[in-house]
């Protein structure tokens, strides 16, 4: 997934109805996503708003599946963002790591270098820790 989708996601995530969600079911079949639902000793049910209503049958399992999914996401597309961060550092972190111990088998001593038969069977980015590619050409360097 690339860094702009991971933005695009994290932006409608900042921009959602901020709370626990939950589902509130008028028993007809329609359900309506609650934000920060609670109750309330003198007032009852309290919420601070639906955040979305879906109609469906009465005893429609798949409209009470959507419901639950749709207020789930509020804290569960957030702790994925964050796990997705954290997986990501950790893949960078061994990434260079690996680049390190191959740079170290594959290049001792003068003259030695990186041997790119090796690198097809190493993954790409992998392979351009070890020997990074050299930079474009400029552009008036092509033309000649």
């Amino acid at each position: 997934m690339s860094d702009a989708r991971i933005d695009e996601i994290r932006t409608r995530t900042d921009a959602a109805t901020p709370g626990h969600w939950g589902t509130h079911y008028d028993g007809k079949g329609t359900y309506t996503v609650e934000a920060r639902p609670g109750l309330d000793l003198n007032q009852g049910s309290v919420t601070d708003g639906a955040v979305a209503t879906l109609a469906g049958e009465h005893g429609d399992e798949q409209t009470y599946r959507d419901a639950r999914f749709i207020a789930h996401a509020r804290e569960d597309v957030p702790y994925l963002l964050d796990r997705v961060a954290e997986l990501e550092a950790r893949l960078q972190e061994h990434a260079h790591e690996l680049g390190e111990r191959l740079r170290n088998i594959h290049t001792s001593g003068e003259g030695m270098a990186w041997n790119w038969w090796d690198a097809a069977v190493i993954p790409g980015e992998c392979a351009n820790l070890i020997d990074p590619p050299a930079a474009p050409a400029a552009p008036e360097e092509q033309a000649r």
